[in-house]
């Protein structure tokens, strides 16, 4: 069995003021590049019939609209059959230091409003959400909603369910917190918010290259005044995720195509 692999790189060419940018483009007639692929990452199938070329986002969607073969699993260092770092975009949650498979991660990047894990009881400030593209991507933006329908138990609607008190952080390198398997924040920073009562959330940066995005709920007044009531460690967290949503302008740093 022979495999052919492709990938496409970002080019950045430093010539004269003259120069041109030529038209290029893999493939031609024939079969369908996207019927025979095994593996493939911000690859544009779409936009020239019969040839390959890498993903240009824009703001238009987000770039996990972009991703159909994400990789979920409890623990980041678990070895799991086809995965290839660098290759498969994965997800993992981890609720105080122990890797949690109780939620399902693909509701919360499936574009879907609809979709969300109930609110469950949880020790605040140590619950954490990483999602790994990996390649890197021009992002711009970051953010997260709550559902578009649906109450809590105590008849508060989904929709208005804002998460009160988070951080997000970044980088473009697998970092220690990744590679040690903690819930440690990454080297960037793009949010640290202790008193939020919005439910739809997105913040604007500079663009920049970045792989992994590490989402983590922090402890707030309303935490404290909540877990006070009831007397509890663990109570059901105020607010509600939907989505979490990432916005790129630009081509991602590879573009990836595997065949057989």
């Amino acid at each position: 069995m022979r495999r052919t692999t492709i990938v496409l790189f970002t080019l950045i060419l430093a010539q004269s003021a003259t120069a041109q940018i030529s038209h290029w483009q893999l493939g031609g007639s024939g079969l369908s590049w996207s019927e025979n692929d095994t593996t493939r990452l911000f690859v544009d199938f779409a936009t020239a019939p019969g040839a390959i070329q890498p993903t240009y986002f824009t703001l238009d969607e987000t770039v996990f609209s972009h991703i159909d073969n994400w990789a979920f699993w409890r623990d980041p260092s678990d070895r799991i059959f086809d995965y290839l770092d660098g290759e498969t975009p994965r997800m993992w949650k981890w609720n105080n230091g122990v890797p949690d498979p109780s939620e399902n991660g693909s509701w919360l990047i499936d574009g879907d409003p609809l979709t969300y894990n109930p609110p469950m009881a949880d020790l605040v400030e140590k619950e954490s959400f990483t999602m790994d593209l990996a390649v890197a991507v021009p992002a711009v933006a970051f953010g997260f909603i709550s559902p578009s329908e649906g109450f809590r138990v105590d008849g508060t609607p989904l929709e208005t369910d804002f998460v009160p008190a988070f951080q997000v952080t970044a980088s473009v390198a697998p970092e220690p917190p990744v590679l040690e398997g903690n819930v440690n924040p990454l080297s960037t920073l793009i949010a640290d918010v202790d008193n939020n009562f919005t439910p739809q959330i997105r913040f604007d940066f500079n663009r920049q290259y970045l792989r992994f995005f590490r989402y983590r709920r922090i402890i707030s007044i309303l935490d404290e005044d909540a877990q006070a009531k009831i007397s509890k460690i663990t109570f059901s967290l105020i607010g509600t995720i939907s989505e979490f949503q990432l916005f790129a302008q630009g081509i991602p740093q590879r573009s990836i195509y595997k065949t057989k």
